[in-house]
């Protein structure tokens, strides 16, 4: 049996309308993932996180701790010395998701050729690789 949580709201993500979207939307961004597993080793700053994930601009990566602190999955954590600097931990339920993530990018890296391997090119203006045929196609 499952029970109600006290918000009286059973999360459902299948529900368009459930709270819990906005939660699962998180891991889902796109820099989360990339920044999130660089987090596991321990605190880090701005610079080093700038360097670890390429292509991630300083703009972004800010936003996207921004966004991760607000969700409760790292602290922001400022040290007024001479020159200052901010470092990122995770907090547990950060560590939680930085594992899952981290399971499914080892995942992905030993099936990469597999995968690479399977995908199709598609045709311009063709979906998911599959040509249309019947009347009116070319």
């Amino acid at each position: 049996m499952t029970s109600v949580p006290a918000s009286g709201v059973t999360p459902s993500s299948w529900s368009a309308s459930c709270p819990s979207r906005a939660v699962i939307d998180v891991p889902g961004r796109r820099w989360v993932l990339p920044l999130m597993p660089l987090l596991r080793g321990g605190p880090r700053r701005n610079g080093k996180l700038l360097r670890s994930a390429e292509g991630v601009s300083p703009k972004m990566r800010t936003q996207t701790l921004r966004d991760l602190e607000s969700h409760g999955l790292v602290v922001r954590r400022v040290y007024y010395d001479v020159p200052p600097r901010v470092e990122y931990p995770l907090t547990p339920l950060g560590h939680s998701l930085a594992n899952t993530i981290f399971v499914l990018d080892q995942g992905t890296m030993r099936r990469y050729h597999e995968m690479a391997g399977l995908r199709r090119p598609t045709r311009r203006g063709s979906r998911c690789g599959v040509r249309r045929t019947g009347v009116g196609s070319p």
